[in-house]
């Protein structure tokens, strides 16, 4: 009785763990991108009733769920949207691949709607999952009684002696075989009926010999992939295996992304660069992407959006971030920005010198990890990176760059203001029957701002402006230097203005006129002034009242509905970066109008607002 009870409870144990486990642990150890989507948070903030009614999220699950099917409820397919939804990728010199895995709340449910939908696809029932295979054989739909995973899988662009490429060489040859049994034989007029058919089915046969076969291999290789996901067994990794995954993990946070570069194929690039949507754009990103690991976490709290990221590097480039990122912002920086309200104010401070002596190997760095990653190991093309960066070293002088440029520099947008600006056009003269030159004037919106940049050789710069005065790109008068506005090549007026280890930059005469005779008046508050000086890079930007000074004479009528909208309904961005901890870390935060519920619904209404608004004209 105690071992048949023991039995029982252990039954409805698994049970219960199989219908409520989480879907992480199906995830493969080896991916390189997984993208979480806290489904139950987002269900609760926004509502669930109101995703199912989104016609924008519904055509986003279009590709992964629905494979446009037009009758898009998903309450009536058995998908479970309360609860973690995730994406992954996955590139190895044999395949890649994409997958978007979620939840099934009632399993027959989804399959009577998977049965529905896909009546002319071929379903494979395999022992604990069905998979469906689509027409275009990259395609693949497979689930279980828990989850669903849809994967686009590629082979396309490796090297000859890949598997799947043979799958495609195989294929080829036993088609050729086909032609030429097509192409074969006497000339028509000569040959027998009899000759002329056994010659066209012996070519057709061949040709359906070539498509099972091929079809064979490529599932083969599809099945390598689904099976260790479907098909859970001890001492299997998954993705909660990796050590790094595992620490950066936040359940809290409302979407997540984790993306490992160190174990990524050189055919990553060939095959994100020929996928489309989602997938495409993650692709693009990593392609000039030069970390090893890039994680991060989007916050919807009831006031407040907030993401934290950070980046990992290789040891060399870590090392050279130690040494480029110790700087912080100097206090007499500080008196520059305006005590008067602006609409932005954004700094960066690092060590220069030490920025131009990494340059030349992080650089070279950039370059070889860029080409291991798009190509076969090439020693020759490894010397010659070398080289480069030996060449950089002798002639770049870290010194004096650094003496030039420190690396502290302040920009603050003060105000966008209407100026009026010559330019040419051109009209046509119907009694000459050609076009002439018409001088014309128009108004566009200049920044009024001030740039502090530090610089401690004045020297230097003084002749530099110097000889953009003797070309008559600049104007000197009362020790500072200026642009008339007349060049229509820059039809601006900036001002400039060089003290003994400051370059000043701005778009008001006054304003250097006063940083040229000491009379400025400045000084930012306290806790501004902290966060700048605390962090490496620091950006505040008052979004909404920049919309305000946006000219809409030119905009037309559903661009004008969108920017009043936005008008309304945007607050302000605060964004801070520092080095620290061996790693970039990054922290963004947007603070949202009065009248939302929470951060959450708020994004979501301004989203379909402004489509609505979009479509309605």
């Amino acid at each position: 009785m105690k071992k048949l009870s023991f039995l029982f409870f252990t039954f409805i144990s698994l049970h219960l763990f199989a219908i409520n486990s989480p879907l992480e642990p199906v995830i493969p150890s080896d991916v390189n991108v997984v993208l979480r989507l806290n489904g139950k948070k987002l269900a609760e903030k926004i509502g669930i009733n109101n995703i199912y009614n989104s016609g924008i999220f519904m055509n986003y699950l279009e590709y992964a769920i629905f494979s446009d099917n037009t009758n898009k409820k998903i309450e009536d397919i058995g998908v479970n949207l309360e609860k973690d939804l995730y994406f992954f990728s996955k590139s190895t010199d044999k395949i890649s691949y994409s997958a978007y895995l979620y939840p099934i709340a009632k399993a027959k449910l989804f399959e009577k709607y998977i049965a529905e939908k896909n009546g002319m696809v071929e379903t494979v029932k395999m022992q604990t999952y069905t998979v469906i295979f689509y027409e275009n054989e990259r395609e693949v739909l497979a689930w279980n009684n828990r989850f669903a995973v849809f994967m686009h899988f590629d082979y396309s662009n490796y090297s000859d002696d890949d598997e799947a490429t043979e799958v495609e060489m195989y294929e080829d040859v036993l088609m050729e075989a086909a032609d030429a049994v097509g192409e074969a034989g006497v000339e028509e007029s000569t040959e027998s009926e009899a000759a002329y058919d056994a010659r066209i089915e012996k070519e057709l046969e061949l040709r359906e010999q070539a498509r099972r076969e091929s079809l064979e291999r490529k599932r083969n290789l599809y099945y390598a992939e689904l099976n260790p996901i479907f098909n859970l067994v001890a001492g299997q990794k998954s993705i909660l295996d990796n050590a790094s995954y595992v620490k950066h993990k936040n359940n809290m946070a409302d979407f997540s992304f984790w993306i490992n570069m160190s174990n990524l194929s050189r055919r990553y690039n060939s095959y994100y660069g020929g996928y489309y949507g989602f997938s495409g754009s993650i692709g693009s990103l990593l392609s000039t992407y030069i970390g090893e690991e890039l994680r991060g976490h989007l916050f919807l709290y009831e006031k407040e959006i907030k993401l934290t990221a950070n980046i990992g590097y290789t040891a060399e480039i870590q090392k050279w971030m130690n040494q480029i990122y110790t700087s912080r912002m100097p206090k007499k920086f500080l008196k520059y920005i305006p005590n008067q309200n602006v609409l932005g104010v954004t700094s960066i401070s690092m060590n220069s010198t030490k920025f131009w002596e990494a340059f030349p190997k992080v650089y070279t760095e950039i370059l070889n990890q860029s080409w291991s990653r798009r190509r076969q190991p090439d020693e020759k093309q490894t010397e010659a990176f070398a080289v480069l960066a030996d060449f950089m070293s002798i002639v770049i002088d870290e010194n004096d760059l650094g003496d030039l440029v420190t690396g502290n520099s302040i920009f603050i947008l003060k105000n966008l203001l209407p100026v009026k600006v010559n330019y040419t056009s051109y009209e046509y003269d119907a009694e000459n029957s050609d076009y002439i030159e018409v001088e014309k004037t128009k108004t566009e919106m200049m920044p009024d701002f001030l740039m502090v940049m530090g610089s401690e050789n004045k020297p230097f710069m003084t002749k530099l402006l110097n000889l953009a005065m003797k070309n008559n790109v600049l104007l000197s008068r009362k020790g500072y230097f200026y642009t008339d506005g007349n060049n229509r090549d820059f039809p601006y007026k900036i001002y400039f203005y060089v003290n003994e280890d400051m370059v000043f930059v701005s778009s008001n005469e006054n304003e250097i006129l006063s940083l040229a005779d000491g009379t400025f008046n400045g000084g930012v508050d306290k806790k501004l002034g902290n966060k700048i000086i605390r962090n490496n890079g620091y950006a505040i930007l008052d979004i909404k009242e920049l919309l305000n000074r946006i000219d809409q004479t030119y905009l037309n009528v559903t661009d004008v509905k969108l920017l009043n909208y936005a008008k309304a309904n945007t607050g302000s961005v605060e964004y801070f970066n520092r080095f620290e901890n061996e790693e970039t870390n990054y922290y963004m935060s947007y603070s949202i109008p009065e009248n939302f519920e929470n951060s959450a619904k708020y994004l979501w209404d301004f989203i379909h607002k402004m489509d609505e608004i979009d479509q309605s004209n």
